[in-house]
């Protein structure tokens, strides 16, 4: 079980992961593969559209009118990222994003960049509740259905936040595979964080020929390339790795450079 594509790293733009982690970094890594491999980077969007101290107040997941806010400089710097990673030369180095959904549904990135954007991931790290309860769940088993149908193209760590709350429920999970796979939107299966769920949401994907993205979600240079939590639960899940349905990008639009603002 070789595992070469990764399609959730980060670099030090986003405010949560180490200094030095560059595009560079991973060209570099991408080289020493002993077989062909791709990486997307997918910097946080509350990090490219927020400064750090607005970012971690999570207020425009309440309130989008911070997002509409920041929108100009947000493009700005989005755009100048994305000129960023385009002009490396590396065919297998792609260019995404992860955002959060906001009260009104929208995403937290201009959708007019979808096209430039290869891969977008939604995660839900933010909902505002005061105590975990069943109206906690109820809440965010509906933000995330409705996250999955908002046009991403995989549901980052799609258990993480919830199960940090109180414990997942089978139905829960089955709920959350199945309304992936009809809309056609990639599971991932991310190690940045250990969660028991995993097992059960391979097993399902398997069972409904839901998609799986691998993906390291890289915060710190000794992250990437370390696959053996994946590997573990693949096998104590009994699923067959050659028999999932492995989620797989490419560039939607390979000559674009990036929005100017």
């Amino acid at each position: 079980m070789n595992i070469y594509t990764d399609c959730h790293v980060h670099t030090e733009l986003s405010y949560c992961a180490e200094q030095g982690l560059t595009p560079q970094f991973y060209v570099e890594k991408l080289k020493s593969l002993s077989e062909p491999g791709a990486v997307c980077i997918t910097n946080h969007g509350m990090a490219l559209y927020f400064p750090g101290e607005i970012a971690w107040k999570w207020e425009f997941i309440t309130d989008s009118a911070v997002f509409d806010k920041w929108l100009d400089s947000g493009n700005k710097k989005l755009s100048e990222h994305i000129r960023e990673v385009r002009g490396i030369a590396c065919p297998k180095l792609f260019v995404g994003i992860e955002v959060e959904m906001m009260n009104d549904g929208r995403l937290t990135f201009d959708p007019c960049f979808r096209d430039d954007l290869d891969i977008i991931i939604g995660s839900v790290h933010f909902l505002p509740v005061s105590a975990p309860c069943e109206d906690t769940r109820r809440r965010w088993l509906e933000h995330t259905l409705k996250l999955i149908n908002s046009g991403i193209d995989i549901l980052g760590h799609p258990f993480r936040w919830i199960r940090a709350q109180m414990p997942v429920r089978e139905e829960d999970v089955r709920t959350v595979v199945l309304e992936a796979q009809l809309a056609g939107v990639a599971l991932e299966l991310n190690s940045h964080y250990l969660i028991d769920t995993d097992i059960s949401m391979l097993r399902l994907a398997a069972e409904l020929s839901a998609k799986i993205a691998i993906a390291s979600d890289s915060h710190k240079k000794e992250d990437f390339g370390d696959y053996s939590y994946h590997k573990k639960v693949i096998k104590q899940s009994g699923v067959n790795f050659k028999n999932l349905a492995l989620y797989k990008f490419s560039k939607r639009i390979s000559s674009v450079k990036g929005r100017v603002y």
